[in-house]
């Protein structure tokens, strides 16, 4: 692997938005080191897909760096997995579409 992590900063939100990049590193299996809130951040700590700084807090963010720097590859591992898991489980393209479509239907029978 030529990466070790991604970082995604968010700096200003985009309520009820996730950002993109999210879904590309879990594909990727690349653990995240999120700068921001919101749900991208809610889905970072649900799935266990890295780590979530305050987007201005570079001195947290640096002494992140530096203790994931230091963790044994088997974390960095789990989180890869986590990602790959939740990229093919929760957020596939297939089970996006299985979830529209049952909205849909409820709202018609509705």
């Amino acid at each position: 692997m030529q990466h070790d992590l991604t970082l995604i900063p968010l700096i200003v939100p985009i309520y009820g938005a996730v950002p993109s990049q999210i879904y590309e590193a879990m594909a990727a299996g690349l653990p995240i080191l999120f700068a921001g809130g919101g749900e991208g951040a809610a889905i970072i700590r649900q799935y266990d897909l890295g780590w979530v700084y305050e987007p201005s807090d570079f001195e947290a963010m640096q002494a992140g760096l530096e203790e994931i720097a230091r963790l044994p590859e088997v974390v960095l591992s789990e989180k890869r997995q986590n990602g790959l898991r939740a990229a093919r489980e929760v957020f596939s393209r297939e089970m996006q579409m299985e979830l529209l479509s049952g909205h849909l239907l409820r709202g018609l029978s509705a």
